[in-house]
C-alpha cells in the first residue's frame, strides 16, 4: 500500500501529493519534458492555442501542466477524475461561462493542504504569497499566467486578471507548495512575517540562504502523511481541494 501512494501521488499534484511530488524532487530541477519541446514551452504553444470549448488542447494543457510538475499521464490515468474536473472547469473558463479561482481560495486550499499533513507554520500561505508565486511565474509562462478567459481577452490591450483560470490555479499551487518544501523566501512562520512587516523589511527583496532544517520539517511531514493515509483518503483530499478552489465535479 505504501509503494501504491507513493506512485500514486504524484497524480494528485497539487491536491495534497503536490507536497508528496516536491518531496520526491531536488530543488530547483524540473522535470525533463520526453520530447525536445521544453515543458514551459509547451505549456505557452498550447496556452496561446486554447479556445473556448476546445476540449482537446485543454486537455492537452492539463496534460502538459502536469508533466511540467513531474506527473507522468499513465499514472494520472489511473485517478481520472482530477482531469476531467480541471477540463471541464477551464472550458466553462475560458468561454466565460464561469468565473475564475480567487487567489484567496488557492491560500485556503493550501493552507487546508498543510493542516492535513500536519505541516509546521511556515507552511502556511498568503494572497501575498500567491501574487509574488503569479507575478515570478509569468516570466516564463506569459501566455497562461494572468490571461483571463480567451472568449472575452483583448490581447491589443495587455492586463493581469486577478483571478486565475482553474488550470493556472492548478499550476500555481503545485509550484508554491515547492516553494514551502525548498524556498526559504516562503518559509517563514506568521509570527516571522508579522515581524518583518512591523520593520517593513521586504522579504522578496534578496535571497536568503536555503535552512535545511524547515525543508527537513517539511519532508518529514510529507513522509509520515504519505505512510499513514489510505488511497482513500488521498482520493477524497484531491476532491476537496478542487472544491475549496471552486472547480466543480
Amino acid at each position: 500500500m505504501r509503494k501504491t501512494l507513493a506512485i500514486l501521488g504524484p497524480v494528485l499534484g497539487f491536491c495534497l501529493a503536490a507536497w508528496i511530488t516536491a518531496a520526491a524532487q531536488k530543488p530547483d530541477s524540473p522535470s525533463k519534458p520526453a520530447a525536445a519541446e521544453k515543458s514551459w514551452d509547451r505549456v505557452n504553444r498550447l496556452s496561446r492555442q486554447l479556445k473556448a470549448d476546445d476540449q482537446e488542447t485543454t486537455g492537452e494543457l492539463v496534460d502538459a501542466v502536469m508533466a511540467h510538475h513531474g506527473i507522468d499521464p499513465a499514472v494520472s490515468a489511473i485517478v481520472p477524475s482530477m482531469k476531467d474536473r480541471l477540463v471541464r472547469a477551464e472550458m466553462e473558463f475560458q468561454s466565460g461561462r464561469s468565473k475564475g479561482v480567487a487567489e484567496e481560495d488557492v491560500v485556503n486550499a493550501i493552507n487546508d493542504l498543510g493542516r492535513k499533513v500536519k505541516a509546521p507554520d511556515f507552511a502556511q500561505t498568503n494572497t501575498a504569497e500567491v501574487r509574488q508565486v503569479r507575478l515570478r511565474m509569468l516570466t516564463l509562462f506569459p501566455a497562461m499566467i494572468g490571461r483571463g478567459p480567451s472568449a472575452t481577452r483583448d490581447d491589443s490591450n495587455p492586463h493581469f486578471d486577478k483571478s486565475l483560470s482553474p488550470i493556472e490555479a492548478f499550476h500555481v499551487g503545485a509550484t508554491l507548495v515547492t516553494q514551502k518544501m525548498f524556498n526559504p523566501e516562503f518559509q517563514l512562520s506568521p509570527q516571522e512575517l508579522k515581524a518583518q512587516n512591523k520593520t517593513n523589511t521586504n522579504r522578496f527583496a534578496s535571497i536568503p540562504e536555503r535552512d535545511p532544517e524547515r525543508t527537513h520539517q517539511m519532508l518529514s511531514s510529507v513522509h509520515q502523511a504519505i505512510t499513514t493515509m489510505k488511497l482513500a483518503d488521498i482520493q477524497s483530499q484531491c476532491d476537496k481541494t478542487l472544491d475549496l478552489l471552486g472547480i466543480g465535479k
